[in-house]
């Protein structure tokens, strides 16, 4: 989730992480250790904030990912945002994000998750683009075209009843297939429609004759 440069700098020794709560069993975070070891964490992570005073508590929310790479790497602190400073559309991005992790997800909602979140991101940012979608969710560009691409037809049954994300967008695949070549033979003919007789090798009064034709041969007869 990107969010706003509202947020504060917090231990990491502060930071709680449920784990009964938590839809991730397992977290892996080489692929962006790197990133953050050049650059630290841009993104903050999300806490709620539990008690008062000096016994609150910070309890993560999301970003377990960045939280646990900056564990890993020794960093002492890492930005934090309480979510209950969050507004109403980031609130809303950070749920179906949440959502997201779910492992009993049908593929059906994750597809309408995504396409959900880009349309959020899109109404704050008129310049936002799938590739930035893609970098907020941590996932491919390729897996995010495929996921807008079957949300958009998930009103046709036989792209709801697919097995999967994939099978789905195979079958819209073939349907484009054949809607660009239909496109191109109606161009063809109507382009071929458009000549006039001589453009299609016929003269006035019809197709000219070719070099082997026995009318070009013929001489004319004597008197």
């Amino acid at each position: 989730m990107l969010l706003g440069n509202r947020y504060k700098r917090v231990s990491l020794a502060k930071i709680t992480v449920l784990r009964d709560e938590r839809q991730r069993t397992e977290i892996v975070t080489a692929d962006i250790e790197g990133s953050i070891s050049k650059y630290g964490v841009l993104n903050p992570i999300i806490c709620r904030e539990e008690g008062e005073g000096q016994e609150a508590s910070l309890i993560l929310v999301a970003g377990e990912r960045r939280l646990e790479a900056s564990r890993k790497l020794g960093l002492p602190d890492i930005p934090v945002r309480l979510i209950s400073d969050l507004s109403w559309i980031e609130a809303q991005i950070l749920e179906l994000e949440e959502n997201l992790k779910r492992e009993d997800l049908p593929w059906q909602d994750g597809a309408k998750a995504v396409a959900r979140i880009h349309s959020l991101y899109l109404s704050q940012d008129p310049n936002w683009t799938q590739t930035k979608t893609a970098e907020a969710l941590g996932i491919t560009l390729g897996h995010i075209s495929v996921q807008l691409r079957v949300a958009s037809e998930l009103d046709s049954p036989r792209i709801a009843q697919s097995t999967n994300v994939r099978a789905a967008y195979n079958i819209l695949a073939r349907v484009d297939e054949r809607k660009m070549s239909d496109a191109v033979s109606t161009i063809i003919a109507k382009g071929a429609n458009l000549l006039g007789p001589e453009d299609r090798g016929q003269g006035p009064e019809g197709p000219e004759p070719s070099p082997g034709d026995p009318q070009d041969s013929a001489q004319p007869s004597g008197p």
